[in-house]
């Protein structure tokens, strides 16, 4: 059974042939005024009865759907029907070229329309209206006149050519051009799509299309609008937002909403043909006008900021009924060419909007391993985009694969492996970071400072907890991060104490080098500040700023040399960073009274280490020299811990015996540990007591 569309194809179609074949029969002549036209009224009266049928489910025909959203007459839809016909038919080139009664004559000019429909000058006139540069049928850019000669300068005998989409679009079908292709896709969005979570901003972007695809055919058209203002008749909406956070499936959302397809437009691909961006956008624009689509430029910053592209992109839209979504970079823009035909700036994610991460995780992990994974710690664990997330299952993935009966399946802390191989933890030479794999058995210090300690882990696991599910954060929006600050004499486990809660967070340890942050040069030192609280992730890295006093140094209200002034400023800088950050923060100094106060009632901890006493002195010999050491006695721990020494001093004492042991070629003893014990206590200016010695 023949489809609507073929057999409308074939009636007009057999209607075009009848009128070149009667033409080649009188041998090429005009028909005179008194003979009747057949092949306009056939025509017509096909037109009313496929728009007459009565039938409440009568299929969309294209050429009816083309002469809407156009507004054609029916001698202009006509005449795009002879210019498609040597498309649609095999032989339609030779029927041109007999009714031309000439074989090297083949083409459709406005010469041989006149001669086939034409009766008298009023039709010559209605047909070269028809044709009229400013006609629908060029104006809209379905037909263009060309020459077949250069030195042709009468439009009567040129090529009339339609846009190389109408012959698809007749047969109702659709496939890119050959111009738009190389830089483009066509999407038609998926149904999982309804179900995956978006920030409010997408919803107003759909919001913003659905009331301009049921606006009035009138306020798309009309050149003006009411009291003289004019109306673009397509709109564009930028959608900002940063790499990977998910525009374009923003956009395939609001697309599969509208059901609508996506014209997908790569605009890193045009950036690198920008003679041809204008073009191709421009082509793309006609083809979704022409087949009701949204198009999508990913990357419109790449092409759009300014220049020739923007302005042409701009004048296309004032004129085609087609919505437009640029997607550009967090700090980008489309130039002001776009202004006038931007409806819409919308951002995908604030600055401090939370994503719905533990959605954004749960639809890109299969079902299967969904019950086995925490979302919520995931989503608290590491803030990652969009593709960062999909990467990150699709590493999990790809490891759950060398065990086929686990395929599909990953546990949380695989996931969160994963997950965190997708950030870099670098921030250049101003800093060191490492990855302790320590415990809370490694440390050692009075039980009051050690359950500090734990305090401060537990604090951080549970901060987004506090801040978020109870609430507290809509009142309190700064000074959230947690700052610690360890003070005490060297060596007494202040940088120790900060591995140990970077590893049983499972941070990176990002220690700052003070040296390479603090410039001579006027202004440096800010900028050098605040890019490492820029570039710092909380979510994966705790702040160590070693020796701190030398750059949270007092404040003097004495400025009598200019570098006071600039170390003023070095300060309030500091202070402003340090109150932003949300993330953990830890400094260690031994000169606390040189800290600024202003720094006071920002800390969230403030540690005391002391020089720890007998019982930790004993505590440190024996966990940094275990039992299984090679020896030739057993260690006297109690006699070794009554020297007061701090627990760098005892690393240090412990490898000097063991250096001496070496050198001496015998084993370890407690001689030469209390030996070196002495050096370190004497090169500290400490006394040892005569009733130590053996």
């Amino acid at each position: 059974m023949t489809d609507p569309i073929t057999a409308h194809i074939d009636a007009v179609v057999e209607i075009v042939h009848g009128a070149l074949r009667r033409l080649a029969e009188r041998s090429g002549a005009a028909p005179t005024s008194g003979e009747p036209d057949p092949a306009l009224g056939r025509f017509l009266r096909r037109l009313e009865e496929v728009m007459g049928d009565g039938r409440p489910s009568r299929p969309r025909l294209p050429d009816l759907h083309l002469a809407q959203r156009y507004n054609l007459t029916p001698l202009e839809l006509f005449v795009l029907w002879f210019s498609l016909v040597p498309y649609l038919v095999a032989d339609g080139y030779d029927w041109i070229a007999r009714a031309n009664d000439n074989v090297l004559y083949d083409w459709l000019d406005a010469a041989l329309l006149t001669r086939v429909l034409c009766r008298s000058r009023s039709e010559e006139h209605q047909l070269a209206a028809a044709l009229a540069p400013d006609g629908s049928l060029c104006r809209w850019g379905l037909l263009s006149l060309k020459p077949r000669n250069v030195r042709s300068r009468n439009r009567l005998f040129h090529e009339l050519v339609p846009h190389e989409q109408l012959p698809l679009f007749m047969r109702g079908q659709r496939a890119l051009s050959p111009s738009v292709a190389p830089h483009a896709a066509l999407l038609a969005p998926h149904d999982k799509l309804a179900t995956l979570a978006t920030p409010p901003s997408v919803d107003r972007l759909a919001e913003v299309l659905q009331v301009f695809y049921q606006a009035p055919p009138l306020h798309r058209f009309a050149a003006r609008g009411e009291e003289g203002l004019n109306y673009p008749a397509g709109i564009a909406c930028v959608l900002q937002g940063v790499e990977g956070s998910g525009r374009t499936t923003a956009v395939k959302k609001v697309a599969h909403r509208l059901g609508r397809r996506l014209l997908v437009v790569e605009g890193e691909s045009l950036a690198q043909h920008p003679q041809e961006a204008a073009d191709v956008l421009q082509a793309a624009l006609f083809e979704a006008e022409l087949h009701d689509e949204i198009v999508c430029v990913r990357d419109a910053h790449a092409i759009l900021a300014e220049g020739g592209a923007a302005a042409a992109l701009a004048r296309t839209l004032q004129r085609r009924r087609v919505a437009m979504v640029l997607c550009v970079g967090a700090a980008q823009g489309v130039g002001l060419a776009l202004k006038a035909v931007t409806l819409a700036n919308l951002t995908l994610y604030k600055p401090h909007e939370k994503q719905p991460v533990a959605a954004l995780w749960r639809s890109n992990l299969p079902k299967r391993s969904q019950e086995e994974v925490d979302f919520d710690y995931l989503a608290h664990r590491v803030t990652l985009s969009p593709l960062q997330i999909r990467k990150a299952t699709h590493l999990s993935y790809l490891r759950s694969s060398a065990h086929p009966e686990q395929l599909g399946r990953a546990t949380t802390r695989e996931i969160e492996a994963a997950a965190l191989s997708q950030v870099s933890r670098s921030i250049g030479s101003m800093a060191t970071v490492s990855e302790p794999n320590l415990t809370m058995d490694d440390l050692v210090l009075k039980e009051d400072l050690e359950e500090n300690i734990r305090e401060i882990i537990s604090a951080t696991r549970y901060r987004l907890k506090v801040l978020e599910t109870w609430g507290l954060g809509r009142r309190i929006s700064r000074g959230t991060g947690i700052i610690c600050l360890f003070d005490g004499e060297p060596g007494t486990g202040k940088t120790h104490s900060a591995e140990i809660i970077a590893s049983s967070l499972r941070l990176s340890l990002v220690q700052i080098n003070i040296s390479s942050i603090v410039d001579k040069y006027i202004g440096e030192t800010e900028k050098h500040l605040t890019r490492i609280f820029s570039e710092a992730r909380p979510d994966i890295s705790l702040l160590l700023f070693d020796e701190a006093d030398s750059l949270f140094s007092k404040r003097t209200s004495d400025v009598s040399k200019s570098t006071d002034r600039y170390s003023n400023m070095n300060v309030n800088v500091l202070l402003q960073l340090i109150e932003r950050y949300e993330g953990l923060t830890v400094l260690t100094t031994n000169l606390k009274k040189a800290i600024d106060p202003a720094f006071e009632r920002r800390f969230t901890y403030k540690l005391h280490f002391k020089v720890p006493e007998q019982p930790e002195r004993e505590r440190l010999w024996r966990y940094l020299l275990p039992e299984d050491t090679p020896s030739s006695e057993a260690f006297d721990y109690l006699w070794l811990s009554e020297v007061e020494l701090s627990g760098g001093e005892i690393k240090n004492a412990i490898l000097l015996a063991g250096y001496r042991a070496a050198h001496k070629e015998v084993l370890l003893n407690n001689d030469l540990l209390f030996d070196a014990a002495i050096r370190e206590a004497s090169a500290s200016g400490r006394v040892v007591r005569n009733h130590l010695m053996r």
